[in-house]
């Protein structure tokens, strides 16, 4: 009698397995559809923007990066070219080759470009005798210029000086270190290379660029 009882009840439940199975499966079949629909539409809306104009002038194949880098490296490395009338780095005066050597070749043996404030602003006096002998230019471009390169006033000194500091003499370097406020407490100071906040202040009749 349990004998019988207990097969009943086995035969009664054969079937649940496969009901479970089936909707498992049933269930990721439609995960993996909408999976492929998805993957579908963003592969049709990638071949619809690879087709317009503005992504083919973006396309990073047309370019050739060793080019692009040779080119970067050369206005890092001895200053941009008169043709590139665009780029703060005309004239070499922040390349590091001239940097180093100055146009007499020999290394470090310039007086470098002395910057002093008067009234708050950055001023150049590089024959040292406290009068004002012109501003301080980071940028050498024809763009920043009114359309002719940016030169130092006559008389004033070669960028290699002998010593490395995140100056006006050697704007390749940066700094990142702290320094103090107002209220005699420490500040970070960040000063990207290329770039002097400090000389990058305005007056009447007086811009520094």
């Amino acid at each position: 009698m349990n004998g019988q009882l207990f097969l009943t009840s086995v035969s009664n439940r054969r079937g649940a397995t496969l009901v479970v199975v089936l909707a498992l499966l049933g269930l990721m079949m439609v995960i993996g559809f909408f999976a492929y629909k998805i993957a579908g539409q963003q592969q049709a809306n990638s071949e619809y923007f690879a087709n317009t104009p503005r992504a083919k002038a973006r396309n990073v194949a047309d370019f050739d990066r060793d080019a692009l880098m040779n080119w970067a490296l050369e206005q890092i490395i001895k200053g941009a070219p008169d043709s590139t009338k665009n780029s703060a780095l005309q004239t070499g005066i922040h390349g590091l080759v001239p940097n180093m050597f100055g146009p007499d070749l020999y290394p470090y043996s310039g007086t470098g470009y002395h910057v002093f404030y008067d009234s708050g602003l950055a001023k150049m006096d590089n024959n040292l005798d406290g009068t004002f002998d012109g501003s301080p230019l980071l940028n050498y471009s024809r763009s920043a210029n009114t359309g002719s390169v940016g030169a130092l006033p006559t008389g004033f000194g070669n960028p290699d000086a002998g010593y490395t500091s995140p100056d006006l003499n050697s704007s390749f370097l940066a700094y990142r270190g702290y320094g103090v406020d107002e209220f005699g407490k420490p500040v970070l100071v960040v000063m990207p290379s290329y770039h002097r906040p400090q000389y990058l202040r305005e007056s009447s009749g007086l811009f520094h660029r």
